[in-house]
C-alpha cells in the first residue's frame, strides 16, 4: 500500500503518463499559490482584526461600517473572499501535480488566470487616468495579483 507503480509495472505506456512540469512552470504556480494563500490569510483574519483592518485592505465603506458594528456583511465578506482565495491556492497546487485532483481543473485555471491577470493589469489604465488617487497599497496589490495571474498561465498548458 502506498507504493507507486512505474509505467512498466502498471501496464501504462510511459507516453500516456503525465510528465512533470518544468521547474519554471512549477515556480510560477508556487508563486500563484503563495500569493493566494497570503491573500486568504489576510481576508480570513479580517473579521477578528476589526474595522481598521478592513479599511486598510481597501474594503468598501459599507464593509468597514459593518465591521465597526460587528455586522454579518463584513464577517461573511472576509470569510467568503478568503475561502475563494484558498480554493485558488488549491487549484495552483493541483496543477503543479502535488497529488490532488480537483474537479474542473481546466476551467478553474483558465478562470483564475483571467481574473488575476485582469485584476492586476487594470492598474495600468488607472495609473494613467487617476494616478494621484491611488495608494501604494493599490499599486502593490495589483502588481502582486498580476504576478499571480502570470503564475496561473504557467499551468494552463498542462490542462
Amino acid at each position: 500500500m502506498g507504493r507507486r507503480l512505474h509505467a512498466a509495472e502498471s501496464g501504462a505506456n510511459a507516453s500516456t503518463l503525465p510528465q512533470p512540469l518544468p521547474l519554471w512552470r512549477r515556480a510560477g504556480l508556487a508563486a500563484a499559490c503563495g500569493i493566494a494563500l497570503f491573500g486568504a490569510l489576510i481576508h480570513l483574519l479580517a473579521p477578528w482584526l476589526g474595522a481598521e483592518w478592513y479599511a486598510f485592505l481597501g474594503a468598501p465603506a459599507a464593509a468597514v461600517e459593518s465591521a465597526r458594528v460587528q455586522g454579518a456583511y463584513a464577517f461573511w465578506s472576509g470569510i467568503g473572499i478568503g475561502g475563494l482565495m484558498l480554493l485558488s491556492a488549491a487549484y495552483a497546487w493541483d496543477v503543479a501535480q502535488v497529488r490532488m485532483r480537483l474537479p474542473l481543473t481546466r476551467a478553474a485555471v483558465c478562470t483564475l488566470t483571467l481574473l488575476c491577470t485582469v485584476r492586476g493589469g487594470l492598474i495600468f489604465p488607472l495609473l494613467w487616468r487617476h494616478g494621484d488617487k491611488l495608494t501604494a497599497f493599490d499599486i502593490t496589490g495589483s502588481l502582486v495579483w498580476l504576478v499571480a495571474g502570470l503564475g496561473f498561465v504557467c499551468g494552463m498548458r498542462r490542462h
